[in-house]
């Protein structure tokens, strides 16, 4: 795993945990997690997890069934 790869995974995780426990609009999170703009946020999340990050946030955020159960 190269320096970069690792970085963006932390920055994944991080936005991850922001999607779950807050209602920050995505652009916040975007920046907050350290990405430069959403389009690359949302590259990324996808490579890494298959869905959008709106769609994570539906299904593991505050308010979904699954948001206690659910760890990354």
């Amino acid at each position: 795993m190269t320096l970069v790869d690792w970085l963006n995974t932390e920055r994944i995780k991080l936005s991850c945990e922001l999607l779950e426990t807050t209602n920050l609009p995505i652009e916040k999170i975007t920046e907050l997690s350290g990405f430069n703009n959403t389009v690359s946020f949302r590259k990324n999340f996808r490579d890494k997890y298959g869905t959008s990050p709106q769609a994570w946030r539906k299904a593991f955020g505050i308010g979904s069934d699954n948001h206690q159960a659910h760890s990354i």
